[in-house]
This record gives structure tokens, C-alpha cells and sequence, in this order.
């Protein structure tokens, strides 16, 4: 799935408040219509859609701008003179980064640079090669030299979500990005790796998918679609929402 991750670290960014005014400025349809040309289907959860533990309750957060600039307003954020917000003489500049020669992404940025300058907000967009922005535990990405990182995840065949989301895989020493840790969270995610029943196991990510879309330590855009040939040698195929072969193939002889 395509996503946007917030670096929690930074003081900016550790407001949910401009989080969520962030979030409101991001135009995902429009990304997926027009940028991605339809090739995915609009989602607000990390877990895929299709899973058993997928919520399509989750709430998303729409496009307002409006609602955008109440919330910079009410977390001290003013217009300045520039058009660029401050608050205690910091200009309200931020740089998301992505990776070189993906062209949709470039695009993304290009429209998210012009939602954001409506509401004050100065976004730089920085790409580098994937090897130097993934790398660990010097990347971009694991040194946590950004505030917002444009790139894809993979889907297991579990929707476990403690590689994004647990604390200690807060990274450079895993892969959370976002440097998220909700100490909720991480006691949601430990019980439904621990037990086998799933409908245990869907209340847990359920609540996890709802407490991720308050705290937006990151923004799914779209989950992105595939479509496949198979051979009619093949038989027992059943795709799976994340795989193609979850279930033992038979082939004709």
C-alpha cells in the first residue's frame, strides 16, 4: 500500500493537531484518480482489504482545507506575512522525501506542495535512491532525517502490523519510520501474535486500526491492485488479498 509516514520526532510533527491538519490537505482521491490512474483502491488502514481483520469502518480524513487551516489556527500555528505559518519565530517549513525515478510519486508531491501552500505550510520534496533512502541503520529513512516519507509497504500474509507500528521496532532498529509507540498499541499487537483465535485476533487489529486513525503516526493513500494470468494447467488457485499463492497449487501433468 502507498503511504505517508509523520516523523513523530520531530517537534512539528509530535503534534497531532498538525498531524491531522496535514492529513486534511492531502488530496487522495485526486492522487488516485488522476496521479495513480485508478490502479488501487482508496483505503485508511494498513491492513489490507479483503483480510479478516480488515475494518472498513476505519475512518478516514477527508480533503479540507478548511478544516486544515482551523487546525494549524488552534495549535498556535499563524499566517505570516509570506504566506508561510510561524509559531514562536519557526517557520512551518517541511520536507518529504521519496524515492529518485518514480514518477506518480514526484506527481503526489508536486499536488500535495500546492494543497499545503493554502494552508501555510512550505513542503520541500527531496528523492533519493532507494538503497540510500531504505538503508539501515544509516538511511534517510532510519536516521530519521526527514518529516514525511512518501513510499510503499508489502503485505505479509499475516496483517500483523508490529513492523510498523511496535515500539521496539521503532527504527534504526526495525522498520517503524514514524517512530510511533502507543503503549496500547503495543499491548494490542503482542496478544494477537500470542494467540490463534481469530476472532480474538480481528478485536485486537480492530482497535488497533482505530486508535492508528486518531493518532495518524501515518496516512494510507490507496492499496494498491494487481491483476494476474494463470495458466489453466494450474488448478487450486485461490488468491489471497496480499499473495497469489496462498493455497497449495496443483498442476497438471
Amino acid at each position: 500500500f502507498d503511504h505517508i509516514d509523520f516523523n513523530l520526532q520531530r517537534p512539528i510533527l509530535g503534534d497531532r493537531r498538525v498531524r491531522e491538519a496535514l492529513a486534511h490537505a492531502i488530496d487522495r482521491q485526486t492522487i488516485l484518480q488522476k496521479i495513480d490512474r485508478g490502479s488501487g483502491a482508496l483505503s485508511c488502514s494498513p491492513v489490507p482489504p479483503g483480510s479478516w481483520a480488515y475494518d472498513a469502518r476505519t475512518p478516514c480524513v477527508p480533503f479540507d482545507l478548511a478544516a486544515a487551516n482551523r487546525l494549524l489556527d488552534a495549535s498556535g500555528w499563524k499566517m505570516g506575512r509570506s504566506g508561510i505559518r510561524e509559531k514562536n519565530g519557526h517557520a512551518l517549513r517541511l520536507t518529504l522525501v521519496s524515492t529518485v525515478g518514480n514518477l506518480t510519486r514526484l506527481e503526489a508531491a508536486v499536488l500535495m506542495q500546492s494543497s499545503f501552500a493554502k494552508i501555510g505550510v512550505e513542503l520541500a520534496y527531496r528523492r533519493y535512491p532507494a538503497n540510500e533512502l531504505f538503508a539501515h541503520p544509516d538511511g534517510i529513512l532510519a536516521s530519521g532525517k526527514f518529516d514525511l516519507a512518501l513510499y510503499q509497504w508489502y503485505w505479509g500474509v499475516d496483517p500483523d502490523l508490529s513492523d510498523l507500528y511496535s515500539c521496539a521496532a521503532v527504527s534504526p532498529r526495525g522498520q517503524n519510520e514514524s517512530r510511533y509507540c502507543n503503549p496500547e498499541v503495543e499491548r494490542l499487537l503482542h496478544d494477537a501474535l500470542v494467540h490463534y483465535d481469530r476472532a480474538r485476533r480481528r478485536a485486537d487489529y480492530v482497535r488497533i486500526q482505530e486508535v492508528l486513525a486518531h493518532d495518524l503516526p501515518s496516512i494510507t493513500l490507496s492499496a494498491v491492485t494487481g491483476h494476474f494470468t494463470i495458466n489453466s494447467d494450474f488448478h487450486n488457485v485461490n488468491p489471497g488479498p496480499t499473495l497469489i499463492l496462498t493455497t497449495p497449487a496443483r498442476i497438471s501433468n
